[in-house]
C-alpha cells in the first residue's frame, strides 16, 4: 500500500491525500513517520477537519491531551456539517473538565449547547451542568443555550442556579413556555 502511495506522491505532489492516507496507515501499523505524513498534509491542505481529525487520534494516542484538544477544535472549526458531531462526541470524552470543553468550543454557542446535550446523555451531568453554568455567564440571552442549561442544572439537581438562569433570561425575553416551566420547577425544589 505504502509503494502505491509513494508513487501517487511523485505523480502529484501538491495532493494532500496521498500524505494523510500514509499518516492513517504508519498510525495504525503504530509505526514511526505518521507525524512527518501528517505534516506534509497539513502542509498542503491547512484547513482539512480530515487531517487534523486524523492528527487529533494521533495525540490522543499519544497522551498528549492538551494537542489533541487543540486540534479537535481545528478538526471541528474546518468539517462541513454532519461529520463535526463525531468529531465532537470523541473531544468531549477527552474533557475532563467544564473548563476543557467551554475552551475547545468557546467560539460557539451552538456547539456549547449541543455538548451540553451530550455530556448529559452520557451520563457526565455534573461537568454538563458546570459547562451550561459557565455558557449561560457568557450568553445568557441565547435561547439555545439557557435551554439545554437550565435542564443540565435541573438534572444536577443544582436548582437554584436552573431558577436564577431562568429567570436571568425571563426578564429580557419572555415568553418560551420551556424556560418558564423550568423556572417554575426548579423554584419549587
Amino acid at each position: 500500500a505504502m509503494r502505491g502511495l509513494t508513487s501517487a506522491i511523485r505523480k502529484r505532489p501538491a495532493d494532500y491525500y496521498p500524505h494523510l492516507v500514509a499518516a492513517i496507515l504508519t498510525h495504525e501499523a503504530k509505526k514511526k513517520g505518521t507525524l512527518v505524513w501528517l505534516n506534509r498534509a497539513m502542509y498542503l491542505f491547512p484547513t482539512s477537519g480530515k487531517v487534523h481529525w486524523v492528527a487529533a487520534r494521533v495525540f490522543r494516542r499519544a497522551r498528549n491531551r492538551t494537542q489533541a484538544l487543540a486540534e479537535y477544535r481545528l478538526a471541528m472549526r474546518y468539517t462541513p456539517g454532519h461529520p463535526k458531531n463525531e468529531v465532537l462526541r470523541e473531544a468531549l470524552s477527552l474533557c475532563a473538565k467544564a473548563d476543557d470543553v467551554v475552551h475547545l468550543l468557546s467560539r460557539t454557542p451552538d456547539r456549547l449547547s449541543t455538548a451540553i446535550r451530550e455530556l448529559g446523555k452520557k451520563g457526565r451531568r455534573v461537568v454538563a451542568a458546570d459547562v451550561a453554568f459557565l455558557a449561560m455567564e457568557r450568553w445568557p440571552d441565547d435561547e439555545a443555550i439557557v435551554r439545554p442549561g437550565v435542564a443540565a442544572l435541573i438534572a444536577a439537581k443544582r436548582f437554584d442556579e436552573a431558577s436564577s438562569s431562568a429567570k436571568r433570561f425571563l426578564a429580557k425575553k419572555p415568553g418560551p413556555v420551556a424556560i418558564i416551566a423550568w423556572a417554575i420547577a426548579a423554584s419549587a425544589n
